[in-house]
């Protein structure tokens, strides 16, 4: 699901970023982040004064979930920055490929024109 919206909106946190793609193209950098847990979530998480917290299954669950988001926000961050360097990699090869180009036909030019200027002597053996 594809959806345009305010970047201004998504960075305020009045929406997820994660779920957007700006007109660019362009999701928000790190748009996981663990401290950014409501306020109620940490209350549990961290445990009140009054001695309410989540059973310790629970608190478990949370933080593997919280291990498994940014694991997995560290892999696209991984993914993005190697697809990045895939494109300058191709970028550089075309670069490469057309100095090659250029200066095999350049050079190949010189040597016939230059091979013109050998005429064969008028008395072959004087």
């Amino acid at each position: 699901m594809l959806l345009s919206v305010r970047r201004d909106d998504a960075l305020q946190g009045l929406c997820n970023p994660g779920l957007f793609i700006w007109k660019s193209g362009h999701t928000v950098d790190n748009w996981y982040q663990a401290e950014a847990f409501s306020r109620d979530m940490k209350w549990f998480l961290d445990g009140p004064s009054l001695g309410l917290t989540l059973p310790p299954d629970l608190q478990s669950a949370v933080s593997a979930i919280r291990y498994l988001a940014q694991q997995l926000q560290e892999q696209e961050d991984y993914d993005a920055l190697k697809e990045d360097w895939q494109y300058v990699a191709m970028v550089v090869d075309r670069l490469f490929l057309w100095t090659f180009i250029i200066f095999t036909t350049l050079g190949t030019l010189a040597i016939f024109l230059d091979a013109s200027f050998n005429l064969p002597p008028d008395v072959p053996f004087p």
